[in-house]
Parts: structure tokens; sequence; C-alpha cells
């Protein structure tokens, strides 16, 4: 299997991760009628604008920068930054990526490692018009083809510009975009918060889909990750370390009675009356929990016929099966990974040993631990 080279890697192309458009954002044209949302962020104009004020007769190139998002509405692309291509790699009518241009930005790249995919690349130049060249589409239908991926064309004399997106296999231009300010709305206030559920096994994400390692965060994101570390020590906050670590020990209960549901669970369906009689045992309510007595040590095993386990108890060995009980695949957690996780922090919190987790990577089909993107659904064994 030929591997995917890294400035393709990015979310399956159905399964982006979660998010919300960014509502500091200005229309350049009708981009509300569009399929695919493209916000090009103030950080990412500020780099192209400053690179070409250095010098407005030399022709510019660079790398894209952004998020792919799944939103209510739409898809939508948030571009954050610019990677700036050798000047040796561009000229007034085309852009030249070859192994040697893309060996030369790689370390820019993986000092970024932020969570970000290649969303794109774009070309500035003076009075070479706005119109996509043959040599411009062969470049993107070779290098980009993932459906995030699009081509911004500045035509620096005239002042204009137009951006090309992805549709059935052919590049379009669009009918509009968005400015986007990242100063009053970063990045990180796009994703969606991190979800814990209990259910069926669903799919993982494709193999050699990116997968980029949560490393050194923005200077923004400081006082987001300072307030969220103080808020993970809270002990009856919930979604905080000791509160996970309380809910998913063995001996707590994933259901409880009519009032309701933890936050962040879902209480299992009993199963139906077809189900029963299949099974041949009527269905039961989820015994309680019993609380050690005095003077018991609660580790030491009860007797075989009340012995608990997990979310409620069955007699051992006894017939009856445990209303709720996951049937069929084994019963699982889903856990949506944030800004900042790794693999294993999240061994430690949701397993309760770090240690497990390349086990919970090849749970996963994740090739390498060390590279996961927020957004990203992980499978968490119940046992």
């Amino acid at each position: 299997m030929v591997e995917m080279p890294w400035y393709q890697e990015g979310p399956a192309d159905r399964h982006w991760p979660a998010g919300r458009e960014p509502s500091r954002a200005t229309p350049i044209g009708d981009g509300a009628a569009e399929p695919l949302g493209i916000y090009l962020g103030s950080h990412a104009v500020r780099a192209i604008e400053r690179s070409l004020e250095q010098d407005p007769e030399r022709p510019l190139g660079g790398l894209l920068v952004g998020f792919p998002l799944a939103g209510a509405r739409r898809p939508f692309l948030a571009v954050t930054d610019l990677i700036l291509l050798p000047p040796s790699a561009v000229d007034e009518s085309d852009v030249r990526f070859t192994p040697a241009v893309f060996g030369e930005i790689l370390p820019a790249w993986e000092e970024r490692q932020d969570g970000a995919v290649i969303a794109g690349w774009c070309h500035a130049a003076p009075g070479r018009g706005i119109a996509l060249s043959n040599f411009h589409r062969f470049n993107h239908h070779r290098h980009f083809p993932r459906p995030w991926q699009i081509v911004l064309v500045i035509d620096t004399a005239r002042q204009a510009s137009l951006v090309y997106r992805w549709e059935k296999g052919q590049l379009v231009p669009v009918e509009g975009f968005y400015y986007w300010d990242m100063e009053g709305e970063p990045a990180a206030d796009l994703f969606e918060p991190p979800v814990l559920s209990v259910g069926r096994e669903e799919p993982a994400a494709a193999p050699g889909e990116r997968a980029s390692p949560p490393g050194r965060a923005r200077r923004w994101i400081w006082p987001l990750a300072a307030a969220l570390l103080i808020y993970l020590l809270i002990p009856q906050a919930p979604g905080s370390i000791p509160w996970m670590r309380q809910r998913l020990s063995p001996g707590y209960p994933l259901a409880e009675p009519a009032s309701g549901t933890r936050p962040g669970f879902l209480e299992p369906s009993p199963p139906s009356a077809a189900e029963s009689a299949a099974a041949g045992t009527p269905a039961q309510l989820p015994a309680a929990p019993q609380q050690a007595g005095a003077g018991e040590d609660p580790r030491e095993p009860g007797p075989p016929a009340t012995e608990a386990t997990g979310a409620g108890a069955t007699p051992s060995g006894g017939p009856e099966a445990l209303a709720g009980e996951p049937r069929g695949p084994a019963a699982v957690r889903e856990y949506v990974i944030q800004p900042g996780d790794t693999m294993w922090a999240i061994s430690r919190t949701l397993l309760g040993d770090p240690r497990l987790f390349r086990e919970l990577a090849q749970k996963n089909q994740i090739e390498n631990p060390d590279r996961i993107f927020p957004g990203q659904r992980l499978v968490v064994p119940l046992e």
C-alpha cells in the first residue's frame, strides 16, 4: 500500500470533525450559496499581504493551512495560516511542486504540529489574471486531490482574486467566500466540545488518513489551556479527570435509576420482548451494586450468586441476562479527541494505564499513535 504524502493527510472524506462556522466573518461574494463554506482567516491573509508588500513585483506561492470541519448546515474549511514556498519554485505563470520543494518546506510543517492539514495552495503574480492555467489544474489534480483542498489565485496588479474548489472531480470557481477575524474568534472556538458515550462500535477511520499529533499550542491557546487544566483537576466537575476515573472504574454503574443519566453517558436500552424471548430469558432490571459492610474488604469477591461486575450484576453461571447489557459486538465508549490530547494521556485517563496506548491505537486502526488530530473519534472498550 502506497503511503499517503504528508500534504494530503487529513480526515476521511465523509468523516470531518464536528465544528461551528465562524460568526465573525465578512462575506466576499455569495458565500452562503456554496456547498463548502470557505473562511480565509486573518492570519493567513496577513501572511500573504506581508510577503507581497516586501516585493510587489515578485510572484508568490505557498501552502494554505487549515481545518476541514463539518458544520450544522454544511461542511466548511477554516484557513488559518500560510507556509511560503521557496522563490525558486514560483514564477509569473506557474508554481512547480517537486519532491525537492516539498522536502524543503517539510521541516516548517513538522514544527507546527497543531492538528491542522494542508488546505490547498495559493499563487500570486502581477498581471497574470485569476484564471487557472492547465499547469495549475495538473498540479492540483496530482498533489491536492482531497475534497477540502482549494486554490487561491491572486492578480496583484489588478487587485483581484478567485478561489477554486473541487466539484465532481473538477476545479470550479466559488461564488463567494468569507474573511474571518481570527483575533475576535480564534480557531479553537470552532471545535465542538468532547463527547463521551456508550454504544456499539462504529467503523474506524480509513487507514492512511491524517492524524496529526497535538504538539506545541499557539500562543492564543495558552489561556484556554490553563483554564481547561484547572477545570480538569476539580474532583466533582463533569468531564474532569477524577470524575471520569470514578465513572470508568469497574465497580461504577453506567445505568442509573429513572432519575436520569449522568452527563456525557448514554443509558443502554433494555432488550425488547422479542429479544428476551429469543434468548429464552425474562428481561430484568440491573441489580444495584451493594455497599461493602464495615470491616469488609470491597476487593474481596462475594458469593458466586451475587457477584457484580461493571454496570449491574447477573448471578454467576445463572441463566438471567442483564437488562440493557449490549448484545452482539462488545460495548464500547467513544471519545472525541481534543486539541492537546495524546494517546498516552487518553489511555491513562480512560483505561487507567497509559501503557495501553498502543493497544488502543490498534483497536482504532491508528498506525502511528503519535499522530492524532482534534475531532477524531476513538473507540474505547468497556473491558
